[in-house]
């Protein structure tokens, strides 16, 4: 009888411990491996898909030189130039 019963209480541990393992991987899964993540280099913030920086072109002989200006978070709302 207690055979029976040592062996569904291990069973029931190791099933227990998948269960929470993969909760963990799921909670902190990296990013696929073909698409890297982006961060704003002015506050290090991560860019959605979606999002882009902003920056001012300074130069219009090439090389043209871009000056970033950060994210849509960090970047100056209101600036004169070509965005």
């Amino acid at each position: 009888m207690f055979d029976n019963l040592y062996v569904l209480a291990a069973i029931a541990v190791g099933l227990f411990t998948i269960i929470i393992a993969l909760i963990v991987m799921m909670k902190f899964k990296s990013p696929p491996p073909g698409k890297p993540r982006r961060f704003c280099p002015l506050c290090n913030s991560s860019l959605a898909d979606h999002e882009t920086l902003k920056g001012l072109i300074v130069d219009n002989k090439p090389p043209q030189k871009i000056l970033i200006r950060g994210c849509s978070r960090c970047a100056p709302s209101v600036e004169e130039g070509t965005w």
